[in-house]
């Protein structure tokens, strides 16, 4: 019986697999043009990164990673956005100019406290944001947020009348005006309500404060403070 053929790199003995190499060299072979690339005397070169600015992730194919990759090959851009986001931005420009009684409610992903996000030019950002720019230009700043002046940001209301840039300060005024501030018993990690709050500075010089935080199941850094205005100090 004939021997069976072996690669031809020297010394390697294994069976031959395609090309003139085993699987091992083959594969190297096809994969950076050189059999020993990644064997012991030679290194494999650096993963190559995606070449899109910013991106950093390992390169696909083409220079591009497995994301901008597919976005390349759907779009003929590699910043372009897929379906989903092509959709979820033309919903927002066709609306832009709305002007119907009461708040336009957003019909796609709703994310406990916003509107659900896309991309627009390769960048994330919220549908409300994104409407704010559409329809009243880009923010002042970059510290600059979306306020509501209908105060229903929790029912995601994409209204681009109700729409308006603000500082967070001023945004966080009005969820307060509108109560729907997430602060004090309304936060959901909060374990005091306001009547305990207002308990508590009672009982102040009339019993120590590990007792007032057994009491209130809190910790003794938490009754601290409240008495020193670090915590609830917005509370009457």
């Amino acid at each position: 019986m004939a021997n069976s053929r072996l690669c031809s790199i020297p010394s390697c003995c294994k069976k031959h697999y395609g090309n003139g190499f085993c699987v091992a060299h083959y594969t190297r072979h096809r994969r950076y043009g050189d059999p020993l690339i990644g064997g012991e005397t030679i290194k494999a070169p650096p993963p190559v990164t995606c070449t899109v600015p910013g991106c950093g992730k390992k390169a696909r194919g083409h220079g591009l990673c497995q994301s901008h990759y597919m976005r390349q090959r759907r779009t003929g851009d590699p910043l372009g956005s897929n379906r989903r986001e092509a959709k979820l931005l033309k919903w927002i420009r066709d609306h832009a100019e709305y002007d119907g009684d009461g708040c336009l409610t957003w019909p796609f992903h709703k994310h406990p406290v916003a509107p659900g996000d896309t991309y627009i030019e390769g960048r994330k950002a919220k549908a409300t944001r994104i409407m704010c720019e559409i329809a009243h230009g880009p923010a002042p700043s970059p510290d600059h947020e979306t306020a509501h002046s209908c105060g229903m940001a929790h029912e995601w209301c994409i209204h681009p009348q109700h729409l308006r840039w603000d500082t967070h300060k001023g945004n966080h005024e009005d969820r307060i005006e509108h109560g729907t501030s997430n602060r004090g018993e309304h936060n959901g990690r909060a374990k005091l309500t306001a009547a305990d709050v207002r308990a508590i500075r009672e009982l102040r010089g009339k019993a120590t404060q590990e007792d007032i935080a057994d009491r209130f199941n809190v910790s003794r850094r938490t009754i601290g403070d409240i008495y020193n205005g670090r915590r609830w100090a917005w509370l009457d």
